[in-house]
């Protein structure tokens, strides 16, 4: 409720400038296929990345390093209607909500006042640290870098849209695969 308020609003705002959004978040520039394939492309150079990011918070952390609220959340869920619902929300409604407030409508204005490094330390500093957990901040940091740095590079916020879902899915099979 509270993503979609929040997309909502910003949408708003952007419509109420007569921003169109199609062409704001690059909807118009980039087909399905062609976002779906560069996402694809672009999450598999990063994960490497992100796994190496992982890896350190979890060598320095050892076993104290309690994982993400939901990721509990998901391993003690006993029946399969809250392990669908939290895979829906992990890999639908989260990541077009987060990338359209992160990617879509902060990184845009903080870049128009700071630049685009600024901005998107900024952004992603602010997109790790929303999600609540000190040992993830890191390669959450790592992964918004990256989506960041595809929205940059491809001017369609579909393709970090589909990186996102695609990390959180790949994350989340391996928890259910673990379960």
């Amino acid at each position: 409720a509270v993503y979609g308020s929040v997309v909502l609003f910003l949408a708003g705002i952007l419509v109420y400038r007569d921003v169109s959004l199609a062409r704001a978040f690059g909807w118009d520039s980039e087909g399905f296929g062609r976002a779906l394939w560069r996402g694809l492309l672009y999450v598999a150079a990063a994960y490497p990345l992100l796994m190496l990011a992982q890896a350190m918070v979890h060598g320095a952390a050892g076993p104290e390093a309690a994982p993400q609220d939901v990721v509990q959340f998901l391993m003690n869920a006993n029946s399969p209607r809250d392990r669908i619902s939290v895979v829906v929300m992990a890999v639908a409604v989260a990541p077009i909500a987060e990338e359209f407030i992160f990617r879509g409508y902060l990184y845009p204005v903080a870049k128009k006042y700071a630049g685009p490094f600024a901005a998107l330390v900024a952004t992603s500093l602010l997109f790790a640290v929303v999600h609540g957990h000190a040992f993830s901040i890191p390669a959450l940091f790592t992964l918004a870098v990256c989506l960041g740095l595809a929205y940059e590079r491809t001017g369609a916020l579909l393709v970090p849209m589909i990186m996102h879902a695609v990390f959180n899915a790949f994350q989340l099979a391996v928890i259910l695969f673990m379960l």
